[in-house]
Formats: structure tokens, C-alpha cells, sequence
């Protein structure tokens, strides 16, 4: 199992799907185990900050999520949670559920 602290390594700005409520509850207590500091409320989108913290994206960074393919300069990765803490091969989100 990966853990989130790893999506350090990847090169880019990431952008994290969660998917559903449940989803986000358990990546919640796992953040705040690893260390980070989350926003308040829940989201189906995160991004990941290079202050081991997480913001919500607002209406332009969700736009990004879905168009975009950099965001300030940086290639936007977006990583499907559920499939990145199940260690799958293919962990990315590409907007069609799967």
C-alpha cells in the first residue's frame, strides 16, 4: 500500500480525486497520521501543497482537473485516491470512472 507522503515523488502539481464521502473520511485520518494538515470540509478534489497541507481547488482549479494539462508552469497530475493507496499500477484519474 502507498502511502501519501509518496505523491511527493511524482513531477508535476497534483491534483487528488477522493471520489465519494466514505473515501474521504478514511484518506482524512490517514493525512492527519502522515503528518499533513487539511482544510476544513470535505471535497472530491484536493490539491496536494508543497507545505505538507491540502487545499480545496475552488471553481478555477476544478476546471483544471478537468481540462487542464499544466497549472502554474507544472504538469497537473491528477491521482485517483483509491486507486493510489491500492497500490495499483495505474493510479491516474482519466475522468472516466474507472
Amino acid at each position: 500500500m502507498r502511502t501519501i507522503k509518496e505523491l511527493y515523488s511524482l513531477e508535476g502539481k497534483v491534483y487528488l480525486r477522493i471520489g465519494s464521502k466514505g473515501a474521504f473520511k478514511q484518506f482524512a485520518v490517514t493525512a492527519r497520521d502522515e503528518g499533513f494538515s487539511l482544510p476544513i470540509g470535505e471535497d472530491d478534489i484536493l490539491v496536494l501543497n508543497e507545505d505538507w497541507s491540502f487545499c480545496h481547488p475552488g471553481f478555477i482549479g476544478h476546471m483544471a482537473f478537468h481540462n487542464a494539462a499544466t497549472v502554474s508552469g507544472k504538469k497537473l497530475i491528477r491521482v485517483d485516491y483509491n486507486k493510489w493507496i491500492s497500490g495499483a499500477e495505474d493510479y491516474l484519474y482519466h475522468g472516466d470512472g474507472k
